[in-house]
């Protein structure tokens, strides 16, 4: 962990550093999240927030690491799965019009906390998740910019208990984000 968040650290800063155009900013919004091939389930509502870089590659294209708190999870008929994630997306970002963007690429999530109904089930859930965005945003002015992501997870949740066996993470992000660096926009 400790490794993955110095690597993201030092592509930011060599890139920012290599490129005067590179952008910085935070992000937050709600997540609606769920699993998926599990009986009797309802989305949970939680939240993400973190950091992101945008790294111009050329007038409408940019790689868009992040890192993010996640809440995920679901509501079952026993009670809710509650799950916490450190998520790392490395995004496509491409420029459509001035105003608009499309982005896609893989998302690697690192897990903290696992509870269902307030019990502990981290030992049933592995520590990794690996996923896809998909989203577009709108970009504002004075470098906001507000968007919508889906994740679909790839590996299952569970590691060795039948309670999710074969489930993955969904989630649905909305979001805002504000470049506190960078250029106002990308064209």
């Amino acid at each position: 962990m400790k490794r993955l968040s110095l690597i993201f650290a030092t592509v930011l800063v060599f890139a920012g550093a290599s490129y005067s155009q590179a952008g910085f900013g935070i992000k937050g919004g709600m997540n609606f999240a769920t699993l998926n091939n599990v009986d009797d389930i309802e989305s949970r509502t939680g939240f993400h927030f973190g950091v992101f870089g945008q790294i111009p590659l050329s007038k409408n294209i940019a790689l868009q690491p992040e890192a993010l708190i996640s809440t995920q999870g679901a509501k079952l008929g026993i009670g809710d799965v509650n799950l916490n994630y450190i998520q790392v997306p490395i995004l496509l970002r491409l420029t459509i019009i001035k105003i608009l963007n499309i982005h896609f690429g893989p998302q690697f999530g690192f897990n903290t906390k696992a509870e269902l109904a307030d019990m502990d089930i981290k030992e049933i859930v592995k520590g990794t998740d690996f996923s896809a965005a998909v989203g577009a945003g709108v970009n504002l002015p004075f470098r906001l910019e507000a968007g919508l992501r889906y994740n679909i997870g790839f590996s299952d949740i569970s590691d060795g208990g039948i309670e999710f066996a074969d489930a993955q993470n969904r989630n649905f992000q909305l979001y805002a984000a504000w470049r506190f660096l960078g250029s106002r926009s990308y064209k």
